[in-house]
């Protein structure tokens, strides 16, 4: 996979992780939906690193229903790009079911 918000690429135990330029998130998301087939977002998680900045690692599961395969998206942001830029990333991927508490926004 070739973009420029992918920083860096880990493989651990047969599973893929994009490490990624928070700044470029929607872009990137749009990227794996309509060029890498990533149609269905399966979860998203975050982790809190206090007192660590950035502070918010936020952590996208993406599967290809053609490919059936799976990738972690992930990126540590500050708070101020986490509330901006991650609800807008997640509505770049379909979601055919996903429970009301995944995805808050303050």
């Amino acid at each position: 996979m070739n973009h420029p918000a992918i920083l860096e690429t880990v493989e651990a135990l047969g599973e893929n992780t994009l490490i990624a330029d928070p700044s470029q998130i929607v872009e990137l998301c749009r990227y794996l939906r309509n060029d890498q087939m990533f149609v269905r977002l399966s979860a998203v998680t975050a982790v809190d690193w206090y007192p660590a900045e950035p502070r918010f690692e936020v952590v996208y599961h993406l599967h290809s229903l053609d490919r059936n395969a799976r990738l972690r998206q992930a990126d540590r942001s500050d708070i101020e790009t986490f509330r901006r830029l991650h609800f807008r990333c997640a509505q770049q991927l379909p979601v055919e079911r996903i429970s009301p508490a995944v995805i808050v926004t303050t």
